[in-house]
């Protein structure tokens, strides 16, 4: 085990997650810049060391948290999950979550093992309430992701972009990994 993996959030099959380090700057960019064609419009990530390393001073934080998605077997930058607007809502703890992925690794089921692990980590953890995913209209990847995570269609987002809401509660989470 490496000292990358060691710091691990949380562990799955194929997957871990982690916190990023400064050390993760070129795997980051590459991903950024080989997949910017994949996500344009969609998500805006640091582009730039200098962009980079801002986004290092508040990846963690208590209105903003991001979470690497590495690949177990040789720790291949995957994706990137984020946990932004953390904020109370009448005493519940709730967060918007996003992610992206490297168009490389998309659609082969590691983002949807990553948010497991981000689900579990964010209302274990984090001690979140609720987490919430404004999904651009159109973009059918994302919701059959949050779909099968056990995300519920909530409405509209509040944005004007006509993103489609997706939620889910700490109860919500807990009765799936309940559930046999």
């Amino acid at each position: 085990m490496t000292a990358q993996s060691e710091m691990a959030l949380r562990r799955g099959g194929r997957v871990f997650i982690r916190y990023p380090t400064q050390k993760d700057s070129d795997a980051f960019l590459d991903v950024v810049h080989s997949s910017r064609t994949f996500y344009a419009g969609l998500v805006d990530p640091p582009a730039s060391a200098e962009a980079f390393a801002a986004y290092l001073g508040r990846s963690c934080g208590d209105e903003f948290c991001s979470i690497l998605v590495l690949r177990t077997a040789d720790e291949t930058l995957l994706g990137v999950y984020e946990l932004g607007a953390l904020a109370e809502d009448g005493g519940v703890l709730q967060a918007s979550i996003t992610c992206y992925v490297s168009a490389a690794y998309a659609g082969r089921g590691y983002m949807g093992e990553a948010l497991r692990l981000v689900l579990d980590f964010a209302f274990a953890d984090l001690g979140l309430g609720r987490l919430v995913a404004d999904v651009p209209e159109g973009n059918e990847q994302t919701e059959a992701l949050v779909h099968a995570c056990g995300f519920r269609r909530k409405g509209t987002g509040v944005n004007t972009y006509g993103d489609r809401r997706w939620a889910m509660s700490r109860a919500d989470w807990g009765r799936l990994v309940e559930a046999p």
